[in-house]
C-alpha cells in the first residue's frame, strides 16, 4: 500500500473515531440527564407516597377515636 493511501486511511479512521467518540459522549450526556430526571421524579413520588401514608395514618387514628367515643 502506498504511503498516500496509508495516510488517507489513517486520517479517515481517525475522523471516524472522533465521530464515534462524540456520539458516545452525547449518548452519555443524555443518559446522565435521564438519570437526573428519574431521580427527581422518584423523589417527588417518594414525597407524595410519604404524604399519603401520613394522611392514611391520620384518617385511621380518627376512625379509631370516633369508634372509641361511640
Amino acid at each position: 500500500m502506498s504511503a498516500v493511501v496509508w495516510m488517507a486511511t489513517d486520517a479517515y479512521q481517525e475522523e471516524d473515531y472522533k465521530k464515534r467518540l462524540e456520539s458516545l459522549m452525547h449518548l452519555a450526556e443524555l443518559c446522565i440527564e435521564l438519570l437526573k430526571q428519574n431521580d427527581e421524579h422518584y423523589a417527588d413520588v417518594s414525597h407524595l407516597s410519604y404524604s399519603i401514608v401520613v394522611l392514611a395514618a391520620a384518617v385511621a387514628a380518627a376512625i379509631v377515636r370516633y369508634n372509641t367515643v361511640q
